[in-house]
């Protein structure tokens, strides 16, 4: 199974993922294929570059990154309307911004990982230190 997910997961765009998990075959793929489109295109374009920027960076530096992240979901990203959705209305049918995987920039995506803080005034600046 580990090889089938790398394999599966080894494209260059959560678009391809998308693609390559929708194209094979069994139970697995099916269900992965139907969360993924459930899920906010824009978070899963995010959730992919920071997987790839993590793999080359300390801990501390990567947890800077997730908070920076973090910070734009609530304002920017799609994290209020999945809240709504699914914990405070209940509807289970979340209006994502942008609805399609093939609408989210890179631009957009780029903007998740500025952070709003200078370096030494980061929350977590002094993590590791």
């Amino acid at each position: 199974m580990h090889t089938l997910i790398d394999s599966l997961f080894a494209g260059a765009s959560a678009q391809a993922i998308l693609a390559a998990v929708s194209d094979a075959d069994g139970d697995w793929a099916a269900q992965t294929a139907a969360t993924l489109r459930s899920r906010s295109p824009l978070m899963l374009c995010v959730t992919l570059e920071q997987i790839r920027r993590a793999r080359t960076m300390s801990l501390e530096d990567e947890l800077r990154m997730e908070l920076d992240m973090m910070h734009d979901v609530f304002r920017h990203g799609d994290g209020i309307e999945g809240i709504r959705a699914l914990v405070i209305d209940k509807d289970h049918q979340p209006k994502w911004n942008p609805p399609r995987l093939d609408e989210v920039s890179a631009a957009r995506v780029r903007a998740f990982f500025d952070s709003p803080w200078r370096k030494d005034d980061h929350p977590l600046a002094t993590l590791g230190a």
